[in-house]
């Protein structure tokens, strides 16, 4: 699952509960990044769950792996 612009990361968290092997959660902002990060420790699933602190539309080419299922829901007021 990749999850852009992750936020808390609610959608990917979701989306493991329910049998995703495993996560990337992606947002440039720092506060996000970071719960999501904790988010993960209080869901016991760290191991799961890979983020990154970046824009989503500009990741490096080598970033990009297979996704089954991709979530992006960006801000409201996303140019």
């Amino acid at each position: 699952v990749l999850d852009g612009f992750a936020g808390s990361g609610a959608y990917a968290f979701e989306a493991l509960s329910r049998g995703a092997v495993s996560a990337t959660l992606c947002d440039k902002h720092e506060n996000a990044s970071n719960t999501c990060r904790t988010n993960a420790e209080r869901l016991d699933c760290v191991s799961r769950v890979t983020v990154w602190r970046a824009d989503m539309m500009n990741l490096p080419t080598n970033a990009h792996a297979a996704v089954t299922l991709c979530f992006l829901d960006p801000p409201y007021a996303y140019d």
